[in-house]
């Protein structure tokens, strides 16, 4: 005897039944049966021949992902896939370059600017209807009201001018081509008969009501415009990409993004590309330039075929669109889906143009700079060298021998020393001016030689006092009184008492004690 299993069992008034999808319970009268089961909840009607079923709000499947399957836009009928999640696109106010801080504070201070004209708008459009209603009859109402206009557009003009940030390009040839590469990528575009932002996917739980897709997606179209960005006013016409509720703005060195949140910017070297290729079942309108690889139904057999238990399974095309993800990474991500097929690497080859001109340009900035600071120094070596010629002639002219000729380095050394220690601090600049000195005078004496000689006479003063520094000092003023060797005393110890932006009182005194001397023969 073989075993049998039973397809129902009946309870009291409910009978439980058994399938291939699970185990349902039904209840009812002969001719009008109620059920609940896997596939939702049934009414059954009819007797002798004539019958009547409908299913009612039925039961999401188990979940079950399609390999390879084509992405269908969102459709309402939200028990067959899971929740929409949003895309994270991040925040602009994170995209600031150290190239660009100071411009976007300087967008952001003129934006908090208070805007005085429509204050005036207002008290002039109130005068108008006071005076329309013959209210306010004055012989000096229409005169006001016509200064009243004058001064809105005044003021108009005026707030415009303190609130905008004025951006000057002055490009080079290769620039401006690179330039309009990039803008005749953003035109081309701007063409496709359909550009999309992808704000938010869901995993489909049954592929068959959704054409065999196991992805579904919410998109938005995107809008171009050919405008300045708010708050800046320049000299070319900006390309403006408005993807959600950011606004990209092309500039020809960066790209300024607007949000309701902020203002950031980005170099084009920090933007990242990727593209691909992604395959959608289109249930709307269709774009004009997609291209079509294939025909699937709106409801699929798990073969693939027509599923007949639906009356409107119309076929629907699968395009192939472009993918294009855009991102600053680490801090903003752009998701766009383009109709036509190839835009988004020529925008990518254009954007890359621009960098290379960038990064051209600043290379020739650096040479150019590099050039400049070679040149200005080779000037201010060849001055030095002519002045140092022409004080050392001065300074050792009528000299007997080298010892004397050391001791004039020597004497002025000390001299210069003394001036510098006279207010009672030896200053960086009086150190350094005093080495300057030394060397225009062609001393011989290299740079650390005279820190070692700086640092032994601050040390003598410090041991033997300054008066005896002093009178050392001054005793060496007799070999300046030949021609020529006073005006170079004089020269180097104004040179060092000015070498701090200070004179004090004690190295004046000392100044013009040495002058004195020099002009008399005092002592």
């Amino acid at each position: 005897m073989g075993l049998y299993i039973r397809k129902s069992v009946r309870v009291g008034p409910l009978r439980f039944n058994l399938s291939t999808s699970g185990i349902g319970v039904s209840t009812g009268l002969p001719g009008f049966r109620v059920g609940i089961g896997p596939r939702g909840t049934q009414i059954h009607l009819g007797r002798g021949g004539f019958y009547y079923r409908q299913t009612i709000s039925p039961r999401a499947p188990q979940y079950r992902e399609g390999d390879n399957r084509p992405q269908a836009t969102h459709q309402d009928r939200s028990w067959t896939h899971g929740p929409m999640t949003p895309i994270e696109f991040g925040s602009v106010t994170d995209m600031v370059d150290s190239n660009s801080s100071d411009l976007l504070n300087e967008i952001k201070q003129k934006r908090a600017r208070f805007t005085w004209w429509p204050i005036c708008l207002t008290a002039t459009l109130v005068l108008v209807a006071l005076y329309l209603t013959e209210n306010y009859t004055h012989s000096f109402a229409l005169p006001s009201i016509i200064l009243l206009i004058i001064a809105t557009f005044v003021i108009h003009q005026w707030d415009q001018l303190r609130k905008s940030v004025v951006l000057m390009y002055d490009l080079d040839e290769n620039s401006i081509s690179a330039y309009e590469h990039l803008c005749a990528a953003v035109n081309e575009l701007k063409s496709c008969s359909a550009v999309w932002q992808i704000t938010s996917h869901g995993q489909v739980y049954d592929p068959k009501y959704h054409a065999g897709a196991n992805k579904i997606i919410d998109r938005k179209p995107i809008s171009f415009a050919y405008c300045d960005p708010p708050f800046v006013k320049t000299n070319l016409m900006i390309p403006c990409v408005k993807i959600g509720d950011r606004s990209w703005y092309l500039l020809p060195d960066r790209a300024l993004v607007y949000a309701s949140n902020g203002i950031g910017a980005v170099e084009y070297e920090a933007l990242v590309f990727a593209t691909a290729y992604t395959e959608v079942i289109e249930d709307g309108e269709l774009p004009a330039d997609s291209m079509i690889v294939r025909y699937t139904w709106r409801f699929v057999n798990k073969d693939g075929g027509r599923d007949q238990r639906f009356n409107n399974n119309k076929e629907l095309p699968v395009c192939r669109y472009e993918l294009l993800h855009l991102s600053v990474p680490a801090v903003l991500d752009e998701l766009l889906q383009i109709s036509q097929l190839g835009v988004a690497g020529r925008l990518q080859l254009a954007v890359m143009q621009v960098v290379q001109e960038i990064f051209t340009a600043k290379v020739a900035e650096q040479v150019r700079l590099i050039e400049e600071e070679r040149r200005r120094n080779q000037e201010l070596a060849q001055r030095s060298l002519n002045s140092s010629r022409h004080i050392t002639d001065e300074a050792v002219e009528d000299s007997s021998s080298p010892v004397e000729s050391d001791d004039i380095y020597t004497a002025l050394f000390e001299l210069c020393c003394t001036i510098m220690i006279a207010d009672g601090r030896a200053s960086t600049s009086e150190k350094e001016t005093i080495r300057e000195v030394m060397r225009r005078v062609n001393s011989k004496w290299p740079d650390d030689e005279l820190d070692n000689r700086i640092a032994l006479f601050i040390n003598d003063v410090r041991s033997l006092g300054y008066s005896t520094v002093l009178s050392r000092s001054m005793s060496r003023l007799p070999l300046f009184k030949r021609k020529g060797r006073d005006k170079v005393l004089l020269k180097s110890i104004d040179l060092v008492a000015n070498a701090d932006g200070a004179i004090a009182k004690r190295e004046i005194e000392l100044c013009d004690r040495v002058r004195k001397f020099m002009d008399d023969g005092g002592s």
